[in-house]
């Protein structure tokens, strides 16, 4: 099934079907109109339930009714919040808020962590009015990037375990050494594994191993973006596909770079001057 929703607040599911290694829509077995914008869709990893999130309501759809079960407000009035599934309860998934996570069950939509949730370490740069938080995460990883709109104040970067969460947890693990990092990254793009892409302020894409990087400061620098795709004033919109693909938004065209990471540059980055570029260090060979 391919779940959709445009700015409307629509949302549509579809059946797939694969005839010789292609995927097409066979038919459209929902179709539904929210109040407000949908924010997030996710299905729960049996494939059989959806949660569909927008800033005032969570509504949870099932493949055996076929229609929408439940419908429950927020209760934290945030528009910004990011949602993912549990790698260690099932029947339950993790609401990431600016500060903290909250467990709720797939079928009740009910909270089963503590009333304070679950706290997250992060810097008082974030509560600021004049920043902006990117953030990527996968099954195991949650990584945000804040950014203020103040030249003079550098970025701050911040990944999470989020491995180790269930109900009892009370703080979320911080990956070590990482921070440093922040004033450095212009974008973050995704996860791979523990793997974490990102765009340099110099406007190469980077990688490094986030659970590694601690005890071996190794980056691996991949390809470089063209100054003129990128405009300050503009959300990016910078992507990895599951094939290792990326996909740059670049007004109204797409730019899809395959085999980026086909030859990979090691970097040590030793020496972070406020005067340099990034990863201005030694060089450590192929």
């Amino acid at each position: 099934m391919l779940a959709t929703a445009d700015e409307s607040g629509r949302m549509l599911i579809q059946r797939l079907v694969n005839s010789s290694d292609i995927w097409s829509l066979s038919e459209t077995i929902f179709d539904y109109r929210c109040p407000d914008a949908i924010t997030g869709l996710l299905f729960n990893p049996g494939n059989n339930i959806l949660l569909i999130t927008t800033a005032s309501f969570r509504y949870i759809w099932t493949s055996e009714s076929g229609d929408i079960q439940h419908r429950v407000p927020t209760g934290h009035n945030l528009e910004n919040y990011k949602i993912n599934t549990h790698a260690q309860i099932p029947d339950a998934f993790i609401a990431f808020y600016p500060n903290c996570a909250r467990i709720f069950e797939w079928g009740s939509l009910e909270e089963i962590s503590g009333p304070g949730g679950i706290n997250l370490d992060v810097p008082d740069l974030a509560s600021s009015p004049v920043t902006v938080t990117e953030s990527v995460e996968s099954q195991y990883t949650l990584v945000t990037l804040t950014k203020s709109r103040l030249e003079q104040t550098p970025s701050q970067l911040r990944c999470w375990d989020t491995s180790t969460i269930d109900r009892h947890s009370t703080t979320i693990k911080a990956f070590n050494g990482l921070e440093s990092l922040g004033p450095y990254i212009y974008h973050i793009i995704g996860l791979s594994g523990t793997n974490l892409f990102f765009l340099a302020t110099d406007l190469w894409v980077c990688s490094l191993n986030m659970e590694k990087f601690w005890l071996s400061p190794d980056v691996k620098r991949h390809f470089f973006i063209p100054a003129d795709w990128i405009n300050p004033t503009d959300e990016m919109q910078f992507y990895m596909s599951a094939k290792d693909e990326f996909i740059f938004v670049k007004k109204n065209e797409l730019a899809i770079i395959k085999r980026g990471l086909d030859s990979p540059q090691m970097i040590r980055p030793l020496q972070f001057l406020p005067e340099k570029k990034l990863f201005g260090a030694c060089y450590t060979g192929d």
